[in-house]
């Protein structure tokens, strides 16, 4: 089933963990989309993970060419159905939400912090991606959730309720996208 987005991207937000990459993939898939992993471009662009690259550039640089690479990625997506992951820090810019509220659709996949740490236990990815701060992994999700909803909720055009299975989160997406492609939305 091909839904036409009006060549727009959907743009999946959210914490680490919430299952961007995940229900991305799957929902692609499904609907016959393109999909991009914003943190998979980067990484494969610079050659190296986000751990080197925060750990020899810093956070700061690293935000730099996340921005960079999101405006790369939607422009590859451009004419194409496509489902873009961001990466979970993507809305710390202004800059970067007004740019996904503007190019694309967004949905914010929205988990509660238990939900995060029980994921995140079972598929730690510390390799790839270093902890913001030096608090315990449970802390650090509550206070980065703290920090971002109002970021989350600022630039999104739809919540969906990401604490779901992977195949209801999935199917939630897919019906807001079929009530835009019939009009009825």
């Amino acid at each position: 089933m091909k839904l036409m987005n009006k060549k727009r991207p959907v743009y999946l937000v959210g914490a680490r963990g919430s299952g961007k990459t995940t229900i991305g993939m799957r929902l692609a898939f499904l609907i016959d989309m393109t999909f991009f992993d914003l943190d998979h471009y980067l990484c494969h662009k610079e050659g190296k993970s986000i751990k080197n690259i925060v750990d020899k550039d810093g956070w700061g640089r690293f935000r730099e060419m996340e921005a960079q690479c999101l405006r790369e990625v939607t422009q590859k997506a451009h004419g194409c159905n496509a489902i873009i992951a961001t990466g979970g820090g993507i809305v710390l810019s202004g800059e970067n939400r007004e740019f996904l509220k503007n190019n694309g659709l967004v949905f914010w996949l929205r988990a509660g912090d238990t939900t995060l740490c029980e994921r995140l236990a079972r598929n730690p990815v510390a390799s790839q991606r270093p902890a913001l701060t030096a608090e315990s992994p449970e802390n650090e999700i509550r206070r980065v959730l703290v920090e971002r909803e109002a970021l989350y909720q600022e630039c999104a055009h739809h919540i969906i309720d990401a604490e779901k299975n992977h195949d209801q989160v999935c199917q939630s997406i897919k019906d807001i996208l079929l009530k835009m492609n019939s009009g009825r939305y």
